[in-house]
């Protein structure tokens, strides 16, 4: 029974008349199968059991049999075209199609896979699953559906029916594919005389189908929420009596869906109010069938929130509301099992806070406990000090304890919770809290040198929540750099007050190299190398005359690292001297491992010697030396995996894990090793998903999924998956546009951003969606231009924009006399760049001077000759191609 009611692809609802299969077939072969009997029939087809007949081996498999009225020459030619695409889907959730084609009599057949199993709404109440059980079951049917979406196939008919599970619990997924092959534009010329053939059952029809609009992904999406709204409450979305297809038609298209935890609770009351206790809403006692709960208004409990809007969701009326796919669908349920914030829940502030507070009970009772205590003894101080003036040596002294509780709120309770996941919502309240603290304290603070010490303290802490890029923070760049500015201010009063106070220095110096952190991350480089110059010049001192403690040498390693960025790593923009960059890595990790010899325990400096590694792996993959780039990303990856094993609940150390295995993916695919690359991809991208979807405000982890997901994509695309190239690339393009609106004042987001729109633009095109392709180009030139045009653009952001210029796609985009006005103000900026001189050349090709270009090409490799490097050989061997062509131009017909 249900293996037919499963492999009917089309209700009888939805097709008129039986199908015009005359001869009986019970007994008769079919190529190498025996039909034994018929176990289904519907609107287009019957199903019959069949057995393997040939003795090769024995295997009952179901056979389908298409009705002759929707047979052409044209439909049987396209028809097994279509049938090897089906017959490649392999999903261990998916009936899998054996085989298929046409009988002496006309008729079109399908071979099948034969399930035994039970429709997974009966087999959901057979066994009474809890609400748990059944979405870890749904999720799977999700998994399934996201496998076939990615193979370019839409089921059209999802169902109860069309899902079984069998007694191992494993469910499977029937006619995924077979309502491709029976689609109304696939079947043109039959659907002219049945004009109601539309693979679908009108109870879990999505309103496009209804509609008779294009059917996408996203129709799925809708079905399989009728199913697990149906999972959930027993019922269908919608109260009313429809007595005809028509009026359930209308209302699925004009009425909005019941809440589900409404529905049950409905259904309780007019339970309490009927003699029969059996007797619900929806006519059936389904809802009152035990989940895991004793009642059903225990049920509307547990249904109200999360579930109400995951599947409220799922069944908008507008395809482009709903989930984006199945696989958005399922994590979304994953993230309310796991206690995380939902996407199809608002982000407001209390719920995120509330999601967090139920994930982290004993931190945060110690946190209430310590703001108790704060709060306790500001009153007490505050009360002693109206009625006892007298005592003013006593308020004066409780004033110090309040003082040193709130420096304790700051710098332990953040401490304790800035690495662990979803904490932002907590931090973000620090900051509010701790600014009007400090900006009320710092104007009593003349004369206590070691007041305005711990108030320059704080300023940096609180700068480094506010947007300290490397490390979680609020994304408010501007707001750390007004705080990382009040710490200097103090720190420069107390220096020149006491020109010998080391940690007069020290904290100047720390002010200096995080400032030059946010002007790194302005698209600032030369301001950023003067201020860590400047902290270097006052942190050596204390480091090699006399013996410094781990803090100073470790900020010292942080300032060398930020040197090494500024002049030549690609993460931010830089001055362009990759061998001024490699010289400051290594003094980096020279100085951290020698640190970490005198105290091998110290997490601290173990993090920064993997972090130096990888950046000198960085560098050096830029330069070609790809042997080289591996050993170092290597041992970086090593260290991050020492440190992350040792820290699981820490969310700092698991993303950086994570971009440790990016960067051995990237030296791995340069050096032809895709399968290892591939794999480390996926294992990084999985880590920055689960801590963005723990704390989506974190836009250092929004940040690191959006780099990692566009990673995976061009590892895709290289290896011949666009569809999935595309679709990971335009999420992360959606990622980095929310980062840039949200801090619009960080230039290097604008620029990723800018770089990211284009390249999305090339992809796209290269997957033939070449109208698509014009909205993120366009979109990227717009931006670049802006920082390319700017009185103060640098000669890598006017670099950028013509090369996009010259280069984007689609074609129409382009603009070469633009690109060659950029090109030359460029070269002024720098006039003996080899890579600026090849670009202008390519610019000069591109407006027809292929005389010009030719001449400005030669001086390129001029000065490469003048200045080799091992790094310059390729760079060589591009300039003399780009060469030949130009000067092809310019020989004789």
């Amino acid at each position: 029974y249900q293996v037919a009611a499963a492999t009917t692809t089309a209700s009888s609802n939805c097709a008129a008349g039986a199908p015009q299969i005359t001869d009986a077939w019970e007994g008769r072969r079919l190529g190498s199968y025996q039909l034994l009997h018929e176990i289904g029939l519907g609107g287009m087809a019957a199903v019959y059991l069949a057995v393997r007949a040939d003795d090769q081996y024995r295997k009952y498999v179901a056979i389908k049999l298409i009705d002759r009225a929707l047979v052409s020459d044209e439909v049987v030619h396209r028809f097994r075209n279509e049938r090897q695409t089906l017959a490649l889907l392999d999903h261990p959730n998916i009936v899998k199609l054996l085989d298929g084609g046409t009988t002496a009599d006309g008729l079109l057949y399908l071979v099948m896979d034969y399930v035994e199993g039970t429709p997974i709404d009966a087999y959901c109440d057979a066994h009474r699953l809890t609400i748990e059980e059944r979405l870890q079951l749904f999720r799977k049917v999700c998994s399934a559906v996201q496998y076939a979406h990615q193979n370019l196939v839409i089921h059209r008919d999802l169902k109860p029916a069309n899902i079984l599970v069998g007694a191992d619990g494993t469910p499977k997924l029937l006619d995924f594919g077979i309502a491709k092959l029976l689609n109304p534009e696939f079947l043109a010329e039959a659907s002219m005389t049945r004009a109601a053939l539309h693979p679908m059952t009108p109870e879990y029809a999505s309103p496009e189908q209804f509609r008779g609009e294009p059917i996408t992904t996203a129709t799925d999406v809708y079905s399989v929420g009728v199913v697990l709204y149906e999972l959930l409450t027993g019922s269908l979305p919608y109260r009313t009596q429809h007595s005809t297809v028509a009026e359930l038609g209308r209302a699925i298209c004009t009425e909005e869906p019941t809440r589900p935890s409404t529905l049950v609770r409905d259904a309780e009351q007019q339970k309490s109010q009927e003699a029969s206790a059996s007797t619900t809403a929806g006519g059936s006692d389904s809802v009152s069938i035990a989940r895991g709960e004793t009642t059903l208004d225990n049920l509307g409990q547990r249904l109200s929130g999360d579930l109400d809007n995951i599947l409220l969701m799922a069944l908008r009326k507008e395809p482009q509301r709903r989930y984006l796919s199945a696989e958005q669908f399922s994590e979304d349920l994953r993230r309310h099992l796991e206690g995380l914030p939902v996407i199809a829940r608002r982000p407001t502030l209390g719920y995120r806070a509330g999601k967090f507070l139920r994930r982290n009970r004993a931190p945060v009772a110690a946190a209430i406990v310590i703001v108790a205590v704060l709060i306790g003894a500001v009153i007490v101080t505050a009360y002693e000090a109206r009625v006892a003036s007298r005592e003013r040596a006593v308020a004066e002294r409780r004033f110090n304890d309040v003082r040193q509780l709130a420096d304790s709120f700051l710098f332990d309770f953040d401490g304790a919770i800035k690495n662990l996941r979803g904490s932002t919502p907590a931090r973000k309240l620090v900051v509010t809290e701790a600014l009007q603290y400090l900006n009320r304290l710092t104007a009593e603070s003349r004369g206590d040198p070691s007041l305005q010490k711990d108030l320059a303290k704080a300023y940096i802490r609180v700068g480094d929540i506010q947007g300290n890029p490397y490390m979680a923070n609020l994304g408010d760049l501007r707001g750390a750099m007004d705080s990382y500015r009040k710490a200097q201010g103090i720190a420069l009063t107390l220096s020149r007050a006491e020109p010998g106070d080391a940690d007069a220095s020290y904290l100047l110096a720390r002010s200096y190299s995080h400032i030059a952190t946010v002007e790194l991350f302005l698209g600032n480089p030369r301001e950023a190398v003067d201020n860590l110059q400047q902290a270097a010049m006052l942190l050596e001192p204390l480091v090699y005359s006399r013996g410094a403690d781990a803090d100073v040498k470790v900020q010292l390693v942080d300032t060398y690292t930020s040197l090494g960025d500024a002049y030549g790593h690609g993460s931010v923009v830089n001055l362009a001297q990759p061998e001024m960059s490699l010289e400051y890595f290594r003094k980096a990790l020279s100085l951290a491992e020698s640190t970490l010899s005198a105290d091998p325990t110290n997490q601290a400096v173990q993090r920064r010697i993997a972090i130096a590694e990888s950046k000198i792996g960085d560098v050096l993959l830029g330069q070609h030396d790809l042997n080289a780039a591996v050993k170092h990303h290597r041992k970086s990856l090593a260290e991050f995996a020492s440190i992350a094993s040792r820290n699981a609940a820490n969310a700092v150390a698991q993303r950086e894990l994570s971009v440790a295995q990016g960067r051995l993916a990237a030296s791995l695919w340069q050096g032809g090793d895709r399968g290892e690359s591939l794999d480390l991809r996926r294992k990084a991208l999985a880590i920055s998903q689960d801590l963005y979807s723990a704390d989506p405000t974190n836009m250092q982890a929004k940040f690191g999924l959006a780099s990692d997901l566009r990673d995976l994509s061009d590892a895709l695309a290289a290896n011949g998956d666009l569809p999935g190239a595309v679709a990971d690339f335009h999420r992360a393009i959606e990622l980095v546009q929310q980062i840039s609106d949200a801090d619009p004042d960080n230039l290097e987001r604008k620029a990723q951003l800018a770089e990211g729109l284009v390249s999305f633009g090339q992809l796209l095109a290269r997957a033939g969606q070449m109208q698509e392709a014009g909205r993120p180009t366009a979109h990227g030139l717009e931006i670049q231009a802006t920082l390319a045009e700017g009185p103060n653009a640098t000669r890598d952001q006017i670099l950028t924009y013509a090369s996009f210029l010259l280069n984007c796609e689609p074609p129409r985009l382009r603009r070469p006399s633009t690109a060659l006005r950029s090109a030359q103000r460029a070269a002024q900026l720098s006039p003996n760049d080899p890579q600026v001189l090849d670009l202008l050349a390519a610019a000069y090709f591109g407006t027809g001077n292929a005389k010009e270009a030719v001449r400005t090409e030669n001086q390129a490799l001029a000065l490469l000759a003048a200045h080799p490097t091992e790094s310059s050989l390729e760079t060589q061997k591009q300039f003399a191609l780009n060469l030949g062509k130009f000067k092809r131009e310019t020989s004789p017909k």
